[in-house]
């Protein structure tokens, strides 16, 4: 299981943005969480100085547009290879080949509000069923149990679950087996997840 869960990403999103609500499970968690309501307060001010400090420069041509490819494109994740090539028992080229696939709509089986794409594991899971999983904001999975240890990484977005797990990209959790849990997606951007589920 990951240490406990800090929203990260949404804290610098609200300090760039601060006139956007934050999510009510983000306000929760800054009003029991000091050490995140002091990064929060550091971040808005950081981010205010930047903001209103002198005018600033004009990029250079092409950089804007670099720089906006690499956040939302399909490089996105790439900084998560190795990260994914471990947890899969695949090389880190063949980590990169797959998160170069995650936005081809044709690779994905597609429900409502959740898609499932089927991923390649190295030996060390091979008795295992290991899948890419994209759930839209606020869709999630039912109550379901684990018969096998079911390992998950995050690689954008997040989820909270019913046993009072919250995931963000780069988190990993393993549920045991017998256990169970329901899961909701964060609100933002859809939630990415491998799932590596053991056979029992």
């Amino acid at each position: 299981m990951s240490p406990p869960n800090h929203p990260k990403e949404a804290l610098v999103l609200h300090a760039l943005t601060p006139q956007a609500p934050l999510a009510a499970e983000v306000r929760a968690h800054l009003d029991s969480c000091a050490s995140c309501a002091q990064a929060a307060e550091e971040l808005l001010g950081a981010a205010s100085a930047l903001l209103t400090g002198e005018t600033p420069l004009e990029a250079p041509e092409g950089v804007l547009a670099s720089l906006r490819e690499e956040m939302t494109g399909p490089r996105r994740l790439e900084r998560l290879a190795g990260q994914v090539a471990s947890f899969l028992d695949i090389d880190v080229e063949a980590a990169r080949a797959l998160l170069a696939r995650v936005d081809v709509a044709e690779d994905w089986l597609i429900t409502p509000g959740i898609a499932v794409l089927a991923v390649p594991t190295g030996p060390r899971a091979a008795e295992a069923l290991a899948t890419l999983c994209r759930i839209e904001p606020g869709a999630g999975l039912d109550d379901h149990a684990h018969e096998a240890p079911e390992d998950t990484l995050v690689l954008q977005g997040g989820f909270r679950d019913t046993e009072g797990h919250e995931l963000w990209p780069g988190d990993t959790l393993t549920m045991p087996a017998g256990s169970h849990h329901a899961l909701t997606a964060l609100p933002g951007v859809a939630c990415l997840c491998l799932v590596v589920a053991h056979l029992a």
